[in-house]
């Protein structure tokens, strides 16, 4: 028997079992986002019997669901008695800011230990960003970015989660162009090689991408996404590296085509601690229909981790991720394996290319500080007055596995097992703000302590 039981059980079965009725459904603290939103998530409606030993977790998970939208900062939710045997269920929302012009400034580099590492502070964007999370009151997000600096760039993206009226049906599109005049043209003894020129712009990149979203349950999503990219390099690039494009021209195009199907039943997406998360993906990247594309190739991803609450303040995950693709000559421009959005801990300084590799993680973790919730009254700002914050003791043990099979490249770290074991303290704070500072031994004996943004992964 399901969980709950939707307009299946009368009320005469539901006083036998002591289960009751949502007779209404209250929300309230939703000054912006639209109600419809907020029931999308929910697990239950009106006219629902819910079997009372399954409301907790119910509502549990309805409240996970919610939070997961990065729409609010809190959520509650409460039973009120009607009678014995039926009750109205509010649902008390504290939403967030949604109106956010962001002045950028920030390290252009692979990641910020990369950044401190390397010290080259001629890699600082800057710009303006006017980003809205709720627009319309609807989840939809809409950004325009104006990036100077390293990497000059405009950029914007809308998307609408809910397009139909069922909820689960959404588009996203993204339209950017970018040029610097600095690039990476090729990796040797693992670290990144830069050609720049003070005087022109070495890459000029324009790319547009739609994607396509369904949703039928709550845990699972499908995404279908396709775009263009028409790239431009100055001709040392390709003097520099003939395999840069993987064909002998300056400038390229191509589409690319992919499939993601996401099964997420984390408890909080951006730091979990409890539940598991699958994601498969299968993508094409150049179809040789366009003039000058790129000789690509398609390839598949899977990430699964799974995530324990051991109790006593003390948790524990384990998971991995794996990317194949063909053996067949990749393009430098689009082949990418550890070092990119992909590392291991320990291993931030290093570019490790391939056209396969493996990850997995595993680690356990003490809350120092559980969340605690701090009031600010002298704040005026409902959305930012009431902060909470928790730190959590992280020891991690990554091992990886990059399948390089070009001869003659001095890329030492490939096609062999790489370890790497530490120790880290994490902060997680309101906004989906995570910082992580993290000690950690490499099996090569290489020490170091890297600082992290945002989230593990």
């Amino acid at each position: 028997m399901s969980i709950f039981n939707i307009n299946a059980q009368t009320q005469d079965s539901a006083r036998q079992q002591s289960d009751f009725v949502v007779k209404q459904i209250l929300i309230a603290g939703n000054r912006t986002t639209k109600e419809p939103i907020v029931r999308r998530e929910l697990l239950f409606s009106e006219g629902d019997t819910l079997r009372a030993d399954a409301v907790d977790a119910i509502f549990l998970r309805s409240k996970e669901n919610l939070l997961n939208t990065s729409l609010f900062n809190y959520v509650t939710i409460n039973l009120i008695d009607i009678n014995e045997f039926e009750k109205q269920v509010l649902v008390m929302l504290e939403e967030r800011w949604y109106w956010w012009p962001y002045i950028i400034f920030e390290q252009a580099d692979r990641n910020l230990s990369a950044f401190f590492n390397d010290g080259d502070w001629s890699r600082i964007n800057y710009g303006l960003m006017l980003v809205n999370n709720n627009f319309r009151g609807r989840a939809e997000t809409l950004k325009v970015k104006i990036r100077l600096g390293y990497k000059k760039q405009f950029q914007v993206y809308y998307a609408m989660p809910y397009l139909t009226e069922d909820k689960k049906h959404g588009l996203a599109f993204q339209l950017s162009f970018y040029r610097q005049n600095e690039v990476r043209f090729a990796t040797d003894s693992c670290k990144p090689l830069y050609f720049r020129d003070d005087k022109h712009q070495v890459i000029d990149n324009q790319d547009l991408f739609l994607f396509y979203t369904y949703r039928p349950k709550f845990d699972v999503r499908h995404i279908i996404s396709a775009g263009y990219n028409r790239v431009h390099v100055s001709d040392t690039i390709v003097k520099l590296n003939p395999d840069y494009f993987g064909i002998q021209t300056t400038h390229s195009q191509y589409f690319t085509l992919a499939y993601t199907f996401d099964w997420d039943c984390r408890d909080y997406k951006f730091y979990p601690l409890k539940g598991h998360n699958v994601t498969f993906e299968l993508g094409k990247i150049g179809f040789n229909v366009l003039d000058n594309e790129i000789d690509g190739s398609w390839y598949t991803r899977l990430a699964a981790y799974k995530y324990f609450d051991l109790g006593h303040r003390f948790y524990a995950g384990v998971g991995g991720l794996a990317k194949y693709s063909p053996d067949k000559p990749q393009p430098y421009y689009t082949e990418r394996a550890l070092g990119y959005d992909d590392y291991l801990r320990g291993f931030e300084y290093y570019v490790i290319d391939g056209q396969r590799f493996a990850t997995g993680r595993a680690f356990a973790k003490f809350a120092l500080v559980p969340m605690r919730i701090k009031k600010i009254d002298s704040w005026s700002w409902d959305e930012f007055n009431k902060v909470h914050y928790s730190f959590y003791l992280n020891m991690f043990v990554d091992a990886g596995y990059v399948d390089d099979t070009r001869i003659g490249t001095n890329n030492y770290l490939s096609n062999k097992l790489l370890t790497s074991a530490g120790i880290g303290l994490d902060m997680i704070t309101y906004y989906d703000i995570i910082f992580r500072v993290e000690g950690t031994l490499t099996q090569q004996g290489k020490s170091g302590l890297y600082v992290h943004v945002l989230k593990a992964f």
